[in-house]
């Protein structure tokens, strides 16, 4: 399973991914298509999983070689793009060095082929001697498609999958910067940016329709582009999650904050302005939240879940 999940780190390079390991996989493990997987010939990765006591040796490998070039030449299967050993320890110094000579391997499996392969190494239903065709097929695979990766690219590249913070809350994965906000509000932005001016025309009573108006009051303008930035922070945080943490890990974090603000927001004010400002600021003064982004959360994305909200219209400033 965790390979299967390190997969999803490739940065959508995988159409799909199926984990296929035990009786009848004809030495697939996880198998990770690049092409879509329907079609005639995909094109497709093997990651063989091994988990021994020591480094992978060869002797571990000569029946899953034997079982790739079997099958790849009964055409139950098309060769791999690559096919790579995965295992917690790696694989032995002296095996490292035999995978980069793919003629080396290729000598190396003609020579176990009756130890490791022709009898139940390959299939229990009938012995696979190695000969005629088969023996053809084997001089002439390309045995440079096998290889190993390394424990640390795994987890280098397990870190960018929403399964890390699963299996690793302890380290969970860096933020990138935050996005600051185009200069001209996005049709993502409409809903909040209305409950603003909104909050601004009822504490000056007067109608506030656009920014240059509330450029006037300048602690209104200074007030504007503070919130803009905040609900930006928030929604840097959601499309963080996205990638990269558990899915619904922002839903969660927003009705945390909702639950932790909508008495203030339900409360009595001079004007729809000061029940913005207080609601933000009580989202402010929240501790941690439960769940996955209780330390990873800023002040700021607080405040800005509190303009998400009123783009939802979950919370109303001016009642």
């Amino acid at each position: 399973m965790f390979i299967q999940e390190w997969t999803k780190g490739f940065e959508k390079k995988y159409k799909f991914v199926e984990r296929l390991g035990g009786a009848g996989d004809k030495g697939r493990d996880v198998v990770a298509y690049i092409t879509d997987p329907n079609a005639p010939a995909p094109e497709w990765d093997n990651y063989q999983c091994k988990h021994y006591k020591t480094p992978v040796q060869p002797s571990h490998m000569w029946s899953d070689f034997g079982k790739l070039c079997y099958y790849c030449w009964k055409k139950d299967y098309s060769p791999p793009k690559i096919y790579r050993i995965v295992a917690p320890l790696e694989v032995s110094p002296s095996f490292k060095e035999l995978l980069k000579d793919p003629a080396a391997i290729r000598e190396g499996l003609k020579l176990n082929w009756g130890s490791h392969c022709e009898r139940g190494g390959i299939t229990t239903k009938a012995d696979v001697p190695l000969d005629g065709d088969l023996a053809s097929y084997v001089e002439s695979f390309d045995f440079s498609i096998i290889g190993y990766v390394p424990i640390v690219d795994i987890l280098e590249q397990h870190a960018k999958t929403p399964f890390w913070d699963i299996r690793f809350k302890e380290l969970p994965p860096q933020r990138p910067p935050v996005t600051l906000p185009p200069q001209l509000p996005s049709s993502l932005e409409t809903r909040y940016l209305q409950q603003l001016l909104e909050a601004y025309s009822d504490h000056e009573k007067t109608a506030l329709n656009t920014v240059e108006e509330i450029k006037v009051f300048q602690n209104h303008f200074r007030h504007y582009e503070r919130s803009r930035e905040d609900f930006y922070k928030a929604e840097s945080l959601y499309r963080f999650t996205k990638d990269f943490v558990a899915l619904g890990s922002f839903e969660e974090f927003k009705k945390q904050i909702l639950d932790g603000v909508i008495d203030i927001c339900d409360g009595d004010f001079d004007s729809a302005l000061d029940r913005l400002k207080a609601t933000t600021q009580e989202a402010a003064r929240l501790p941690p939240c439960p769940g996955h982004l209780g330390n990873l959360a800023t002040i700021g994305d607080k405040k800005g879940s509190c303009h998400h909200l009123a783009n939802e219209d979950k919370l109303i400033w001016k009642k």
